[in-house]
């Protein structure tokens, strides 16, 4: 046991050096480009690299109507609840009630922590996003 979360946990680190480059600079952002692990931003979500995609390894579901959410889809953080939608190779969280679907789309069902993680980056949160004043 101890073995495999050795394992789970390098593979993070592994994942975030590859994925993520911090340029060392004050003030940066997300390092966002063509030969990034995210290479695109916008408001329909991000877009990862095929190397990312093929690293992480994602496991999707097809979206037909009318269809729910699949229970191992469902994240949190604080007390919200949502899933990760990817539509034209952007993926995009959604509020659980707001069910923004279309044809075609996928509903991405395994790895969300990795998706999370992703996220925060790309908008920029962390240490500041992390803060409470308590």
């Amino acid at each position: 046991m101890k073995f495999l979360i050795s394992i789970m946990y390098f593979s993070i680190l592994f994942f975030a050096a590859n994925v993520f480059s911090h340029g060392g600079g004050e003030g940066e952002g997300a390092q966002i480009g063509p030969d990034k692990g995210v290479t695109e931003k916008g408001p329909l979500g991000f877009k990862l690299s095929d190397e990312a995609i093929k690293t992480i390894g994602f496991k999707t579901a097809d979206y037909t109507a009318p269809m729910e959410i699949p229970k191992e889809a469902i994240a949190s953080a604080k007390s919200e609840k949502f899933f990760y939608r990817l539509r034209d190779g952007w993926y995009k969280s959604v509020p659980l009630d707001h069910k923004d679907l279309k044809e075609n789309d996928k509903i991405i069902i395994s790895k969300l922590g990795f998706l999370r993680i992703i996220e925060v980056y790309v908008q920029g949160g962390g240490e500041e996003e992390e803060g409470h004043d308590d």
